[in-house]
């Protein structure tokens, strides 16, 4: 399935996980409840790493959480950093399990809220 997926951590953030249209890359940002000047407060580092031991892959990423208001799938081209997976990292990264669904492991560093 190539469906968006987004998951709420710490209350206020959200890590979105989108395909390409042509379905070749996987986009992965995170997104925070609250106004572009609150998001610039924040600093985010997201790590897509194998669940599998025996490959040391990983893919990683600092931003800074985008709004919520951004409609994710039709404004991939205008979110302004995003961890792009191809679907050769993607092979290296993930594994199905039984019933044919995608594992992969994701860590989620907030950065701690900046001043500013």
């Amino acid at each position: 399935s190539f469906r968006p997926i987004r998951l709420q951590f710490r209350d206020i953030f959200y890590i979105q996980m989108v395909a390409s249209p042509d379905k070749t890359l996987l986009y992965t940002f995170v997104q925070m409840e609250g106004s572009k000047s609150d998001c610039d407060k924040y600093l985010v580092k997201i790590t897509l790493k194998s669940v599998d031991n025996s490959s040391p892959s990983q893919a990683s990423v600092t931003m800074r959480p985008i709004t919520l208001d951004q409609h994710c799938y039709d404004d991939l081209q205008n979110i302004d950093v995003a961890l792009i997976t191809n679907k050769r990292m993607l092979s290296q990264i993930t594994k199905y399990d039984e019933k044919h669904r995608v594992i992969v492991e994701v860590d989620i560093s907030i950065c701690g809220q900046l001043r500013i």
